[in-house]
């Protein structure tokens, strides 16, 4: 697969906000809810209500919106980041309007897969593979890799990011672990 860690970032996001994710191939996506709610909606697929201690992670880089509300009306992400000025450092704040609410944090980032990467794997996997906060109780390494995460990602000391990058990609073995039972083909192959 040669999976390699590559972007991460925490965020700070404050009522009202939706934040329209462009696709993204031979990546995998994931956001973890630290503090607060988060919806991600796929089109009229799927939204998925994330709560503090929820991670998902989106194999195949799909385009989605995370938002506050579905009601809220989504900014493309690259408008948001200019609108911000945000520049891959520090914290990622945005709030659309006048703030209305607690804030969300969520810490973001994605997974490349090398360029022309096949395997069985990367075909069995579905379009999103969900960790709550309860299933993290009882897959107790990756709750201990998400935890670390955390707290590297709030520290913000020298090496943090190439302590992170490590860090997701053992992150993403244990989901697949954890997760496998979510696909019946991925099940097929992690068993």
């Amino acid at each position: 697969l040669q999976l390699r860690g590559t972007l991460y970032f925490r965020t700070a996001f404050a009522p009202p906000w939706s934040v329209a994710v462009p696709a993204f191939g031979r990546t995998a996506r994931f956001h973890l809810v630290v503090e607060g709610q988060c919806h991600v909606l796929f089109g009229d697929r799927h939204d998925i209500l994330l709560n503090a201690g929820d991670l998902i992670v989106i194999p195949g880089g799909a385009a989605h919106t995370l938002c506050d509300s579905p009601a809220t009306s989504p900014v493309a992400l690259d408008d948001v980041l200019e609108r911000t000025g945000y520049t891959g450092d520090g914290v990622f704040a945005y709030c659309a309007g006048e703030p209305s609410g607690a804030t969300t944090k969520l810490i973001c980032g994605h997974l490349n897969f090398a360029e022309g990467a096949e395997h069985p794997l990367l075909r069995a996997l579905p379009d999103f593979l969900l960790v709550t906060s309860e299933r993290r109780t009882n897959a107790r390494w990756l709750d201990e890799i998400l935890r670390l995460i955390v707290r590297q990602m709030f520290d913000g000391a020298p090496g943090m990011r190439a302590s992170v990058i490590r860090l997701t990609e053992a992150m993403f073995i244990e989901i697949i672990r954890t997760c496998a039972e979510q696909s019946p083909a991925l099940h097929e192959i992690v068993k």
